[in-house]
This record gives C-alpha cells, sequence and structure tokens, in this order.
C-alpha cells in the first residue's frame, strides 16, 4: 500500500509480515512474538472542530 492511508492501518511485523496484534501497551506479532510499545507508534488525529452541525 503506497498511499496516505498507510499509516492508519495496523502495523505488519518487520520479520514475517504478519498482521500484528494489540496486547495492553504494545503491538505484538503472533508468529514470532517481536513487539511494538504503543508509545513509539503513530495515533491517527482525533478532530475536535465544530460538527457540521455547528455543535
Amino acid at each position: 500500500m503506497d498511499d496516505a492511508m498507510e499509516d492508519l492501518v495496523q502495523p505488519r511485523c518487520r520479520d514475517c509480515r504478519v498482521v500484528m496484534r494489540t496486547c495492553p501497551a504494545e503491538w505484538l506479532c503472533p508468529s514470532c512474538g517481536w513487539t511494538i510499545p504503543i508509545d513509539q507508534s503513530i495515533s491517527p488525529p482525533v478532530f475536535t472542530g465544530p460538527s457540521i452541525w455547528g455543535g
């Protein structure tokens, strides 16, 4: 995937390319056990502006 949506998907393992799963405070590869601490990952921005209905 080579577009802007790539940053918003679950990460894949660097070694076996399996989709990683969320565990408390980290991403975990179910195949090889490699982990990424969640505080190092980039989370998508949260919209805090007004709604289209003015609220």
